[in-house]
């Protein structure tokens, strides 16, 4: 179990499950906001073994530069393992360290993990990125949490795409905030 409870087996088996509850819709907005650029880049708060970055990759058909913010060492030492992986078997050529992957198709891919809190960026740095995404965090901060962040982010006019999908959600009624999110879901 890594450092932030989860299993880098859970995470991994999870992805095609993730794959196919995604909205499409939402992510060609996403995508459709961006706008029609040479090159982006792109930041995913908590991207745990890269599950965005391998979503998205062959969606936007430009240069990418991809920053995967993550806290938990043993899901960044696995996430490049698998991205790796992913991107040799989608035909990529891939050139990498430690650090960094870089693959070409039709365009390159940087990748590169950054192992840091969320709470450590200022929110003058969020400036820098073209979109942000932040699947894996609705469900595992706490509202306090979610509203600095948000305050954070609204430094940027860059698209953000945060989404969490639940289906037979069992709710433990410890939080006074609950039923609203209830309602929401």
């Amino acid at each position: 179990m890594s450092a932030t409870g989860f299993t880098t087996d859970w995470l991994e088996e999870r992805y095609r499950f993730d794959l196919a509850a995604r909205s499409g819709n939402f992510s060609d907005l996403f995508i459709q906001h961006l706008g029609t650029k040479k090159s982006y880049h792109l930041l995913d708060l908590g991207a745990g073994i890269g599950s965005n970055t391998k979503y998205f990759i062959d969606k936007i058909n430009a240069d990418q530069y991809w920053y995967l913010l993550e806290i938990d060492q043993q899901l960044i030492d696995y996430g490049k393992v698998t991205l790796h992986k992913f991107l040799t078997e989608n035909e990529f050529e891939v050139r990498g360290n430690e650090i960094q992957l870089v693959a070409r198709k039709d365009y390159t891919i940087h990748i590169r993990y950054i192992r840091d809190s969320i709470f450590n960026i200022k929110p003058t740095q969020y400036l820098a990125f073209d979109g942000i995404l932040g699947n894996a965090l609705l469900d595992v901060f706490t509202i306090v949490q979610l509203q600095e962040l948000f305050d954070h982010l609204k430094s940027t006019h860059a698209p953000k795409l945060f989404s969490i999908i639940y289906q037979n959600m069992e709710w433990l009624d410890e939080d006074i905030d609950n039923p609203y999110f209830v309602a929401k879901y």
